[in-house]
């Protein structure tokens, strides 16, 4: 008899062990069952912000929020930001990090579940309350500039945008509106490309409020 409960003892030590693992209904023994989690198998990577699902439905969803891997390249230029799905597999830069005085802005980050997301759009009001003093958003490829789009960043001297999808009826002469300590504008853009956008470009730089003038540069990269 001895043997006998030393030997369901051994028994129910394994099926212990292999239930916190696998997540099983084990019977105790009183007789009542006792269900085991499962746990996490080592070697995955983790999700931060949600579970899996949930990471899979903000990356499809117009309008929730979305955030860089922690181990993604992008993600320590994207730390205290807000992105946003656009339900597309693009997201908009919602919100900058308002202490940071040095900004740049990634074309695209990798979520937790390994899905690649393009930033294709700067909300306006994403430098509210900003302390930037220079802005490269060059590797995002802006399809338009609508008014006060850095307004917010009230102390930026120095803002280098990406012009090469730019067309001149989508960028407004106001887009610098506010930017009163601008000193440069630097575009990233092909010199062809560039000639049809500079008369744009020029006039917006006039609306800084920038008492020397805005000067607008182009470079290749």
């Amino acid at each position: 008899m001895k043997l006998n409960k030393h030997v369901m003892a051994m028994n129910l030590a394994a099926v212990i062990a292999f239930g916190a693992v696998a997540g099983i209904v084990a019977p105790s023994v009183t007789g009542e069952d006792v269900v085991y989690a499962a746990e996490p198998v080592s070697g995955g990577n983790p999700v931060s912000g949600g579970n899996a699902a949930e990471v899979d439905e903000a990356f499809k969803t117009a309008g929730k929020e979305v955030k860089a891997a922690e181990n993604d390249p992008a993600a320590a230029d994207l730390k205290d930001t807000k992105l946003v799905s656009n339900g597309d597999g693009t997201a908009t830069y919602a919100a900058a990090n308002k202490e940071a005085e040095k900004v740049v802005i990634p074309g695209s980050f990798k979520d937790a579940n390994g899905n690649e997301i393009k930033i294709t759009s700067i909300d306006p009001k994403a430098f509210e309350g900003s302390k930037a003093k220079s802005i490269d958003a060059s590797a995002v490829a802006l399809t338009k500039l609508v008014a006060k789009q850095f307004a917010g960043a009230k102390k930026a001297t120095s803002i280098k945008i990406n012009g090469n999808q730019l067309k001149a009826k989508d960028i407004s002469t106001k887009f610098l509106k506010g930017n009163k300590k601008l000193k440069k504008l630097t575009v990233v853009a092909k010199s062809r490309q560039f000639k049809k956008i500079k008369s744009k470009l020029q006039k917006a730089a006039k609306k800084t409020g920038y008492k020397k003038g805005t000067k607008v540069k182009r470079v290749s990269k």
